[in-house]
């Protein structure tokens, strides 16, 4: 892979990573928005199905995060051995 393409990778990586910060912060957005019992009264199912979900998202932007840093180290290391 040349080093424009890992660039690109590492860039689309961190995009991506944002992407799924930004719709955590949507997610709590809603449930401060949400009208009557918050969070803190929600039991069973709707509770478990939304702890899931934000499992998910978060472990996804880590993923793209760690895609994204991964790339950028392995441009330097390249350079390293080039210098």
């Amino acid at each position: 892979m040349s080093e424009n393409e890992r660039i690109e990778a590492a860039e689309q990586a961190l995009f991506q990573s944002w992407k799924h910060f930004q719709a955590l912060r949507s997610v709590g957005f809603l449930l401060g928005e949400t009208e009557g019992g918050g969070p803190s009264e929600w039991t069973g199912q709707p509770l478990e199905d939304l702890a899931a979900l934000l499992d998910v998202l978060a472990q996804h932007g880590v993923d793209h995060a760690n895609a994204g840093l991964e790339e950028l180290q392995g441009i330097r290391r390249d350079r390293l051995k080039t210098a």
